[in-house]
């Protein structure tokens, strides 16, 4: 009965989540589960319900470690994967990460992804952006550099030059 209160226009209440759910994040296609990037919200719904009170730009999926990003148009236009957060609604994620064929996790993403296009630091941790044509690749790091979110999105946050300039990007866009 609460749900109608505070669940109102959570596009996930009648998801079940698919029994013994392995998880599988390609960073280079870039897909959830095989499930790419642009697709209908709906296409997600092996995740089951998601934690999130409503209908937010974000659905949090915390016991997972994961949040997709929802576009205006009814699609999946992020994905988060969480490894380490103060948020206590967040356990680490247990899936699988691979790019490029090649296993990754949080301690070689780094190195297996190469020279980032950007890197934003400050007291708080680093952001190391990869862009592709499609989509951006972001990777929060702590200030000891443990990677702690990877965030991929089809609406990549520096292809907006009043991003680029807020965060100080010196290289021409688009990238080579």
């Amino acid at each position: 009965m609460f749900d109608v209160f505070f669940r109102r226009g959570n596009p996930t209440n009648q998801w079940t989540r698919t029994p013994g759910l392995s998880l599988a994040a390609d960073l280079s296609e870039p897909s959830l589960n095989k499930t790419p990037l642009g697709s209908p919200l709906e296409a997600f719904s092996f995740l089951g319900r998601s934690s999130s009170k409503g209908a937010a730009p974000l659905l949090e999926f915390g016991e997972l470690g994961l949040a997709l990003e929802l576009a205006e148009d009814g699609t999946c236009s992020g994905f988060q994967v969480v490894f380490d957060t103060p948020e206590p609604e967040f356990r680490r994620y247990e899936g699988t990460m691979s790019y490029h064929g090649f296993a990754v996790d949080a301690a070689n993403l780094a190195d297996k992804c190469g020279d980032p296009y950007w890197e934003d630091r400050d007291e708080d941790g680093s952001v190391l952006f990869y862009e592709f044509p499609d989509y951006e690749i972001q990777v929060e790091r702590s200030p000891e550099r443990d990677v702690q979110r990877v965030i991929l999105s089809n609406r990549p946050l520096l292809a907006d030059a009043k991003a680029r300039k807020a965060l100080g990007v010196k290289r021409p866009w688009p990238p080579g």
